[in-house]
């Protein structure tokens, strides 16, 4: 799958016009696993084959771009899933979830103390006891299998054609890769968390997988940058700031973007181009992720559809 790259227009939000911004448009790669999620699925869906394993299990939230992915992915691929859901069920189940039930996964709701718990070896093997075989995703598709996806989203040529890569960050996974397979081009992440700095350490250790060196490993992240600023508040915090935002982005380009992850890349990249101390250059590559089906459960996003 290739996707296709559009320039944007950002003068309107104060970028100079000698800035030379494009988008490599994943949100319209995949029907069902949008953006990112298939090449963090990809491999994991493979190795899943190989083993003769034939359920899929994840976790996520109520309006997890990741457990909407695979559900609709698995169904279509011929595996059934197990979406583990952080927090008590709701009396009214998100559209997400809704999607996620209708294309066949089975869902169970756990405590957000249990949650924490996830990775620990105790509840994963609560989970195979309960649940039998399975082959399990972490939260996000951040696994060897997952990276090893994302490898493939950005190669060394393109990469070579910008100054900089700016990419939302999540778990870390998408920028691992892409800083894996950029070669020498700057990768700037713009975290949709707040108190991100953590990140660094996830990704060094996800690139440890790969490179089994820690010397090789230093060298990546010699040109990895995380943008900590761009995070509205926190995870899954959306402000009036950012509403206005990414409506007049889809009016003035003609292209969504999600609340959580590309619209606040997008607006921070904007704020930073102003800056004299910009020192990345002019041609610049941005990841658009997808997620766009999670833009239902923002509170005002409808009201600026209609």
């Amino acid at each position: 799958m290739k996707a296709r790259i559009d320039r944007m227009n950002l003068t309107s939000f104060g970028v100079d016009p000698k800035y030379d911004v494009r988008l490599l448009r994943l949100d319209q790669l995949h029907p069902e696993a949008q953006g990112n999620k298939w090449f963090k699925l990809k491999y994991n869906l493979e190795k899943a084959r190989k083993d003769g394993r034939d359920t899929l299990l994840s976790f996520g939230g109520a309006w997890s771009n990741h457990l909407h992915a695979l559900a609709l992915t698995g169904k279509k691929e011929g595996f059934k899933t197990i979406g583990i859901v952080r927090g008590e069920e709701p009396k009214l189940w998100s559209d997400t979830l809704l999607d996620c039930k209708a294309a066949g996964m089975d869902l169970h709701f756990i405590s957000r103390a249990e949650y924490k718990e996830k990775d620990e070896n105790f509840f994963k093997q609560y989970l195979r006891d309960r649940f039998g075989s399975f082959h399990l995703i972490p939260e996000g598709g951040s696994n060897f299998h997952g990276v090893n996806g994302t490898l493939e989203i950005v190669g060394r040529d393109l990469a070579q054609e910008y100054k900089v890569i700016a990419c939302p960050v999540g778990t870390g996974a998408t920028l691992a890769g892409i800083a894996l397979s950029s070669g020498s081009t700057p990768v700037l992440g713009f975290p949709a968390l707040a108190q991100g700095a953590y990140l660094r350490g996830e990704i060094e250790q996800q690139l440890l997988y790969f490179l089994f060196d820690e010397e090789s490993v230093a060298e990546v992240m010699e040109n990895l940058h995380l943008h900590l600023d761009g995070h509205c508040g926190g995870f899954a915090k959306v402000n009036e700031e950012l509403l206005q935002f990414q409506q007049k982005f889809r009016e003035e380009n003609g292209v969504e973007l999600d609340f959580l992850y590309t619209a606040k890349m997008m607006m921070a990249l904007c704020k930073e181009l102003q800056k004299e101390d910009w020192a990345f250059g002019r041609k610049i590559l941005c990841i658009h992720t997808g997620g766009l089906q999670g833009n239902r459960g923002v509170k005002g996003y409808q009201q600026l559809q209609d």
